[in-house]
């Protein structure tokens, strides 16, 4: 064994030691530090710059402090972010001079051990920690230093030193990649004992060959293999196989795991390396787990090891068998994928329908009951037991009943599913049942009834929910029902929906909104995005003149969002905001001046030059208003923290007061840290005194529908009626004089992406109104919050219903022959009737698309997609990129010569940097796979020929990108590293949706592979 410090790799990089001292190690010895010292490496001859890698051993003695695990200056850190950051261990790569964005990775546990792996390939940073992975795009270069590789000791972005244990720390000069790290990881790389040509492990008095790896036995008993994990780190290994996977396409198992939230399989393949996630059911009962495992292209050629993780704790594990066939064998499991009240606020006295939708996620079989139970105080209405037929594997069954109950209040509805050889499955839905309200027949939304309140209450208002406004929509937020608003999936478009947010408003004291609103046009006449909440609802509202409003100037995206000049501002943008805003009598004026709220004021600094001719431009903007008939304008910067240099500049601008979007709290505080927190950050502001403010009361943050998040926290109504009481008493201590003592903002009305939402929701009803209500006006307690159900209305849907409609048609599975191909992704004929508005996938992964502006015609054999400005597009998030390799196959046809930047398939957008496209450039094929913004386009060395079809086939193998022309190859380039993966829609036929740069002519037959085809294995 290498003495403590020594370099085992014989490289000669002996490490210092200060302050450690030998201790128990993941195997063998460890070092073992106090958080005084650490290991130092020569940093001379490892440098990071062409990639690099880091693989070590860790257990933390203490948690909780910003704590160092290992850093080189000027290149990359791991470390354990501090508490206000959420305390995760995160990796950091100072690639452009910038560390980050951050791969953040789990909150550790003090005592147990973590296998940690980072590596970076100059396009993605990846961190493992115990085999689950996290990455992160990172682009940029990286500056190379000398400086020495300090592990465990303190550091600049760490400055507590390690106090715990370290070992096996390896360091590489180049990135590891995934099938490397899990290969390690899961010890598949070495075998002992003949191979077996099949792979059905029924465990009858034999464990088979399996191993355990932190784990105890394994022991056949009982006719199934058991064995107690120790850990997330914990597998069972079978490394003795050599199975042709020709045919055999589902790998099964069953088995009972008593505690765990997560668990994985791996296969090691002749082809590669492939790992997924099993949906872990963990309550000590046996469950089936199928993988279609076709849809990975590691599935293929002879399989050479399994290695299962059932779980990521301490448990017993009960393996039943493990299977893999021709056909998913093994009974069947249902998955509850959806069980709610149709409506997010139900009724007593009024029928409420219950909703319930069933996939089997295991072998046939049937057939089955789902009977749904009510407490005493409500009923079913009708039968309560309903019998479903054999389900095959990934059937969905839809069931509904009618459920009513007699008064307010809760009731714990109960279904159990049973028979057919699945496991049995329960579930408990608490439904909330409202106040009784007679149901009437209204023609319009019930005028307002107002509830004063001495003070000017506003509420931020983002304008994200009109359905085909943006990419992506309501989508992004029904897999968090509790989210769902009283007025369902609306359009914010329509005035009733705006009347509805009115009417709800103003009976709970609150006086106005604070709209984003976005520009599009910067530099020219003003164009804007998302603006149909203003100018499609309120403007078209009945009770408009009943509510005011106002603009929160989103000038985020730059050269978009903001000026190009003064004169931009003062000839484009103010004249629009005068005549179509500020002279509506319904916007908000304080002393007669329009308010207008800011939120990157920092930004009209780079936009105007300097901060002196922000001043002046302000002032002439002011004086505009003047001139307009008004006493001028009030001016408000966003900012939400701590730092006085901001709210300087703000004065320094020539602003009137900062307020705040939302006040960020981090980690998951209880609520009241969180009310805490809060008047922390109004205390500050009123001892900095730097600008005068207007406090803002937020109801909480968890942004996971958009992104993950370290912050996810919310007041409950109770305690954001705390914090309202404890606002209004706060702003009564500023200045008399000031804007802060009139008014007060509540932050949001329905940011459901972010998480910070007040208005009616399904989770809490009218629950935050209710405390905006009680906080800040004298009405009485006692009140009818009406939902358009209750008067006949909505719903209000439509939009989103209609998306509903097509993704249902979208995602249809149908595969044809040749459409279950190892490797095939995606395969699109556009052979369906003239009318079909979808492209189906014929590959068997529901990846169909819809045509936009485009036509079938007659094809190379069937139809073809008529490429004139019409596309198909296959949604976000729908299709997932290939990265470590791809090929992609077509048929065109086209009469039109010398086309260039013309478009046959597209994912490459925006910076440039992720994706892949495929078209043409001066009439020549053209193939691009960039690595950093626009780079690695490939281009044919001849024409296309007109007039007739042509086979176009492009591949990239992870070192060079090729394209072939009926066979032929026509250019190559040299790239290397992976496929930068994007989310974005696929384009066919096209750019982009209603896009200039479309192919003109007639695409066919379009494949899209995860491995690399040669002409030979065309057919």
């Amino acid at each position: 064994a290498a003495a403590l410090g020594e370099d085992a790799s014989g490289h000669g990089l002996t490490a210092t030691i200060d302050a450690g001292a030998s201790g128990e190690g993941h195997t063998g010895l460890g070092l073992a530090l106090d958080g005084r010292g650490g290991l130092t490496v020569p940093g001379g001859g490892l440098h990071a710059a062409q990639g690099f890698a880091v693989d070590l051993w860790v257990r933390f003695g203490t948690v909780g402090e910003n704590t160092n695990v290992i850093a080189k200056a000027g290149e990359y850190f791991i470390r354990l972010d501090p508490p206000n950051e959420g305390n995760n261990l995160s990796f950091f790569v100072v690639a452009g001079g910038t560390p980050e964005p951050r791969v953040r990775g789990p909150i550790p546990q003090p005592g147990v051990w973590y296998h940690v792996v980072a590596t970076w390939d100059g396009l993605e940073a990846v961190l493992w920690v115990n085999g689950q992975r996290f990455q992160q795009k990172r682009v940029g270069k990286l500056e190379t230093s000398e400086a020495p590789v300090l592990v465990g000791g303190p550091s600049q972005y760490g400055p507590m030193g390690l106090k715990g244990t370290l070992d096996e720390v390896q360091l590489y000069n180049r990135p590891l990649t995934d099938a490397e790290v899990l290969t390690r990881e899961y010890d598949l790389d070495g075998g002992a004992g003949p191979r077996l040509k099949g792979a059905r492990f029924e465990f009858d008095g034999r464990i088979e060959g399996w191993e355990t790896r932190d784990a105890s036995g394994p022991e056949a008993r009982d006719g199934k293999l058991q064995t107690y994990t120790s850990g997330g780190t914990a597998r069972l290994v079978q490394r003795n196989l050599d199975v042709p996977l020709k045919g055999l396409r589902f790998l099964a198992l069953r088995m009972a795991v008593s505690a765990g939230d997560a668990a994985d399989v791996a296969y090691l393949t002749t082809t590669g390396l492939g790992r997924v996630p099993l949906d872990l059911i963990a309550d000590g009962r046996m469950h089936s787990y199928v993988l279609d495992a076709t849809v990975d292209p590691e599935w293929d050629g002879s399989l050479r090891a399994l290695c299962l993780a059932p779980s990521d704790t301490e448990a017993k594990i009960e393996l039943d068998f493990l299977r893999v066939s021709a056909e998913p064998e093994a009974p069947p499991e249902v998955s509850l994928e959806h069980f709610l009240p149709d409506l997010a606020l139900s009724r007593a006295g009024r029928p409420c329908r219950i909703g319930a939708t069933l996939r089997n996620v295991g072998g046939p079989g049937g057939p089955l009951s789902a009977e749904l139970s009510a407490p005493a105080g409500a009923r079913i209405l009708g039968e309560a037991k309903q019998t479903l037929d054999r389900l095959d594997f990934g059937a969905i069954r839809e069931l509904s009943w009618l459920v009513q109950a007699g008064a307010a209040g809760e009731a714990e509805l109960r279904l159990a599913v049973s028979g057919g050889g699945a496991t049995p499955l329960t579930a408990k839905l608490p439904v909330p049942f409202g106040a009784t309200v007679p149901a009437t027949q209204a023609d319009y939304v019930p005028p307002p009834q107002a509830a004063e309140s001495d003070l000017l209450v506003g509420c931020h208002y983002c304008p994200l929910w009109k359905q085909g406004s943006r990419s992506g929509g309501w989508e992004h937020i029904t897999p968090y029902p509790e989210r769902e608003p009283v007025l369902g999936w609306y359009d914010e478009g329509s005035p009733e929906v705006a009347d509805w947010e009115i009417k709800w408003c103003l009976e709970h004291g609150i006086d106005f909104f604070v709209y984003c609103w976005y520009r599009a046009s910067q530099g020219k006449p003003v164009e804007q995005f998302l603006g149909h909440a203003i100018h499609e609802g309120l403007f078209n509202a009945r009770y408009e003149k009943l509510f005011q409003w106002c603009i929160m100037w989103e000038n985020q995206s730059r050269g978009t969002s903001g000026i190009a000049s003064e004169e931009d501002l003062l000839q484009n943008l103010l004249p629009f905001w005068i005549e179509e805003y500020f002279k509506r009598d319904s916007y908000l004026k304080v002393d007669n001046k329009p308010v207008l709220f800011i939120y990157r004021p920092e930004y009209l600094v780079d936009d105007l030059g300097g901060v002196p001719q922000v001043r002046q431009a302000l002032d002439k903007a002011r004086e505009a208003c003047r001139q307009a008939g008004f006493d001028g304008l009030l001016l408000l910067g966003e900012y939400r923290g701590t730092d006085p240099r901001p709210l300087q500049l703000m004065v320094d601008e020539g602003l009137d007061y900062a307020f705040q979007y939302c006040w960020p709290v981090g980690g998951d505080p209880a609520p009241d840290v969180g009310i805490k927190a809060q008047e922390d950050y109004w205390q500050a502001w009123k001892t900095m005194d730097v600008i005068p403010f207007v406090t803002t009361l937020t109801m909480g943050w968890d942004s996971t529908p958009w992104h993950p998040t370290f912050s996810a926290w919310r007041l409950p109504p109770q305690d954001f009626q705390t914090l309202c009481e404890r606002g209004k008493a706060f702003v009564q201590t500023l200045p008399e004089t000031s804007l802060g003592r009139r008014m007060v903002l509540l932050d949001n009305w329905n940011e459901f992406g972010e998480g910070h939402y007040i208005a009616p929701h399904r989770q809490y009803g009218f629950g935050y109104l209710d405390a905006v209500r009680n906080a800040f006006t004298d009405a009485p307690g006692a009140h009818v919050d009406l939902a358009p159900e209750d008067v006949g209305l909505g719903p209000y849907d439509r939009l989103f219903a209609a998306t509903l409609t097509f993704e249902e048609a979208r995602v249809k599975r149908v595969t044809a022959p040749e459409g279950d191909a190892p490797g095939l992704l995606a395969w699109w004929t556009f052979d369906e009737d003239d009318a079909d508005p979808v492209a189906l996938d014929w590959s068997g992964h529901g990846l169909g698309g819809m045509l936009r502006d485009a036509q079938r015609v007659e094809g190379r054999a069937g139809k073809a997609l008529l490429c004139q400005g019409g596309c198909v597009e296959v949604p976000p998030r729908a299709f997932v990129t290939p990265t470590r390799e791809m090929s992609l196959e077509c048929w065109i046809r086209t009469e039109v010569p010398n086309q260039s930047d013309k478009w046959c398939v597209n994912c490459l957008y925006g910076t440039g940097e992720t994706g892949f496209r495929l078209g043409l450039s001066g009439g020549k094929l053209s193939f691009a796979i960039p690595k950093t913004a626009w780079s690695h386009h490939l281009v044919a060395d001849a024409p296309v020929p007109l007039g007739q079809w042509v086979h176009v086939l492009a591949t990239y193998d992870g070192r060079t990108m090729r394209v072939y022309q009926d066979g032929r190859l026509c250019a190559s380039l040299e790239r290397g590293g992976r496929i930068n993966p994007t989310e974005t829609h696929l384009c066919l036929g096209s750019y982009d949706v209603k896009h200039r740069a479309y192919f003109d002519g007639l695409l066919d037959d379009v494949r899209i592979w995860a491995k690399t085809l040669e002409p030979k294995d065309l057919r």
